[in-house]
C-alpha cells in the first residue's frame, strides 16, 4: 500500500474528496529524479497507517510568507509555501519514497468540514506517526541546501554541538567553546538563529511535539533528536542553579542558553503532564501558558490545545468546528472553563479587546491576543 505507484497517468479527478470517519490523507513523496518535487496523495485509515509515516511540524510563513513554490501532486500542479518546499526537499530520499502527513496538503484547506474533521484527529495523527520531523527552516543569508559550509552554517553546527554536550551532562561552565571568547560569539549567534525561527512561536507545534513518539529537529541539512534538546535544557537548568556561571559571562552567554532552556522546558513540561495520568492537563492552564503563541487562524488559539486536555470533568470535550464564528468559539470556551472548574478564575485578569469579533459579552476572554507581560506573570 505504501510503495510507489505508477507515476505517469492522466489525472481527471479532483485532488480532494470527502473522507469517511477515521480516514486520513497521506503524501507519498517520490524519490529524487529531478529538481522538481513529485507527490502522490492517497487515503488510509489511521489504524492501518500507524507507524508507517512521518508527520511534519513546521510553519507556513517562515521567511517571506508570500513566497511560493510549485510541486506536482497526483500530476496536478500545486502551489505551496517556500518553507514547506524546503522541508520536502530536505526529507526527500534519492531511491525510496517517503510517506508523510503534511497539514497543508493532507487537509482540504478550502473546505471547513474537512478542516473540522481532520483537525479533530490531529492529536492522533501526530501520536500515530513513527516520527515527527520538526522543520525549523533553512539558514539565513540566502544559503541553499548542499552548499559548502558558510560562516552561518558553522555557527549553527557549533550551537548544535553545544546542545549535544549539554545533553550529555556537561556543565555549561565546562564547555570549552563557552570559555574562550574568540570561539563563543559564533556559538551564541548560532543559538540565537535557532531560537529566532518562527517555529518556536507557533501554537500548533506544542501538540505536535508533546504527543510525538519520537521527534527530530532539522535545520537546513543538520538534525538533532528532540530528546537531546530536552536533556540539554534540563542539564543546563540544573547546572545554572548549582554553579557560578560568571566564568562564561552569564548576561552574554547565559542569555541565549536560558532562552533555549525556557522554550524547550515549556513544551517538555506539558509533555510530562500529557503522559502523567495523575496530573491530567486542564484547559485553562494550557490556554494561559501558550496564549502568546501565534496562529494564522485565531480559532486555532483554542483548537490547537483542546486535543491535549484530559481534565474535562463531567463535561464533554470541546471539539474543533471551523464553521463557528471566532467569538462563538471563545464564548463556548469561557463557559466550558467555568463549568468544568466550578470556578470564576477564567474571569481574572485582562480579557482582551475583541477586535473584529462582533459584539460578544464583555466577560468572554479574547484568546487571540496575548496578555500584557505583567499580567501573564501575575496569572502564572
Amino acid at each position: 500500500m505504501f510503495g510507489v505507484k505508477s507515476r505517469r497517468r492522466l489525472n481527471t479527478q479532483p485532488l480532494y474528496s470527502k473522507l469517511p470517519p477515521g480516514t486520513i490523507r497521506l503524501v507519498r513523496l517520490l524519490p529524487a529524479t529531478s529538481s522538481g518535487l513529485e507527490c502522490e496523495l492517497f487515503e488510509s485509515t489511521l489504524q492501518i497507517a500507524r507507524n508507517h509515516y512521518n508527520a511534519l511540524s513546521y510553519t507556513w510563513g517562515e521567511t517571506n510568507p508570500g513566497e511560493r513554490a510549485i510541486i506536482t501532486v497526483n500530476e496536478t500542479v500545486v502551489g505551496i509555501k517556500a518553507n514547506l518546499y524546503n522541508a520536502l526537499r530536505r526529507v526527500r530520499q534519492r531511491t525510496q519514497p517517503v510517506v508523510l502527513w503534511v497539514d497543508s496538503l493532507c487537509i482540504d484547506q478550502s473546505d471547513e468540514a474537512d478542516r473540522t474533521q481532520q483537525v479533530g484527529m490531529m492529536r492522533d495523527i501526530y501520536a500515530s506517526s513513527s516520527e515527527v520531523i520538526i522543520w525549523l527552516g533553512i539558514r539565513g543569508r540566502g544559503d541553499d541546501l548542499g552548499e559548502s559550509l558558510s560562516p552561518d552554517a558553522i555557527d549553527i553546527y557549533g550551537a548544535f554541538c553545544v546542545i549535544s554536550m549539554l545533553s550529555q551532562g556537561v556543565l555549561a561552565s565546562k564547555i570549552w567553546y563557552l570559555r574562550h571568547l574568540d570561539h563563543s560569539p559564533p556559538i551564541i549567534r548560532g543559538l540565537n538563529a535557532i531560537m529566532q525561527k518562527s517555529w518556536w512561536r507557533r501554537v500548533w507545534v506544542v501538540q505536535e511535539t508533546v504527543v510525538a513518539q519520537r521527534a527530530t529537529v532539522c535545520y537546513s541539512d543538520m538534525s538533532i533528536p528532540w530528546e537531546a534538546f530536552s536533556r540539554a535544557a534540563e542539564c543546563y537548568e540544573n547546572g545554572r542553579v548549582s554553579e557560578n556561571l560568571g566564568s562564561i559571562s552569564y548576561l552574554t552567554y547565559g542569555g541565549p542558553l536560558g532562552h533555549f532552556c525556557r522554550m524547550v522546558t515549556e513544551i517538555d513540561s506539558t509533555r510530562r503532564n500529557w503522559t502523567n495520568p495523575y496530573q491530567p492537563l486542564a484547559l485553562l492552564p494550557a490556554l494561559r501558558k501558550f496564549r502568546d503563541r501565534d496562529a494564522s487562524d485565531r480559532k486555532d488559539k483554542v483548537f490547537a490545545l483542546v486535543g491535549l486536555v484530559k481534565a474535562w470533568g463531567l463535561q464533554a470535550p470541546l471539539l474543533p468546528d471551523y464553521g463557528l464564528e471566532t467569538w462563538r468559539i471563545f464564548w463556548e470556551t469561557t463557559v466550558r472553563l467555568i463549568e468544568t472548574s466550578k470556578s470564576l478564575a477564567i474571569l481574572a485578569g485582562t480579557l482582551g479587546n475583541h477586535i473584529d469579533m462582533g459584539n460578544p459579552p464583555s466577560w468572554v476572554t479574547d484568546w487571540s491576543h496575548p496578555p500584557e507581560p505583567h499580567e501573564h506573570y501575575r496569572l502564572n
